[in-house]
């Protein structure tokens, strides 16, 4: 083959981005290259619409899902608060007629009592007037009685005095001075009864 011929190598130069000076091919292959990645990134990734979309309907049933669990604890609150405030009331309304029927109550004891009181103090009145009565009476009919006693053991000394007098002793003649002594001692009998 034919000898080849050395030729001088060309001297490069090193060429800087910052350069000022371009060239117009690059900017276009730079520009090609974005383009190119970009496109391979739309098609690589899908169409986002449709990922999008499917996206929402997801997030749009997790979240009406989410929404009917909450409405339906938010109803069993709602209920168990209704049931509470009944309950409650119930037994406000139960404590309050228990407090009125128990107000009616001692009040009707009170009037009760009220009642008794004057009954029995009416019943005093009529037992002490009926006692001092009886007792009027018992007195007047036992000083009749001890005047009647009195008036018969005085007509019995009398006529036992007589007798005395008319005896055996009044020949002696004791029969007046033993008179006297029974009369005596009838009087001073009279004295302690009275």
């Amino acid at each position: 083959m034919y000898p080849r011929r050395l030729t001088r190598a060309p001297v490069l130069r090193r060429r800087y981005a910052t350069t000022s000076q371009s060239n117009p091919n690059n900017i276009l292959l730079v520009i090609a290259g974005a383009a190119a990645a970009a496109g391979a990134y739309y098609y690589l990734r899908g169409r986002p619409v449709d990922d999008a979309l499917a996206k929402v309907e997801r997030d749009e049933e997790v979240m009406a899902h989410k929404a009917r669990e909450l409405l339906e604890a938010g109803k069993v609150r709602v209920t168990d608060a209704r049931k509470q405030a009944e309950q409650k009331l119930d037994e406000k309304t139960a404590g309050d007629d228990k407090v009125a029927a128990g107000k009616a109550r001692l009040k009707s004891a009170e009037e009760s009592v009220e009642r008794t009181l004057q009954d029995a103090e009416s019943r005093m009145n009529e037992l002490g007037s009926e006692a001092k009565a009886k007792a009027g009476r018992m007195y007047d009919e036992t000083k009749a009685t001890a005047e009647q006693k009195i008036g018969e053991a005085r007509g019995a000394l009398e006529s036992k005095g007589e007798e005395v007098k008319r005896g055996w002793f009044s020949w002696l003649g004791w029969g007046k001075s033993k008179g006297q002594v029974a009369r005596d001692r009838v009087e001073q009998g009279k004295d302690k009864h009275t």
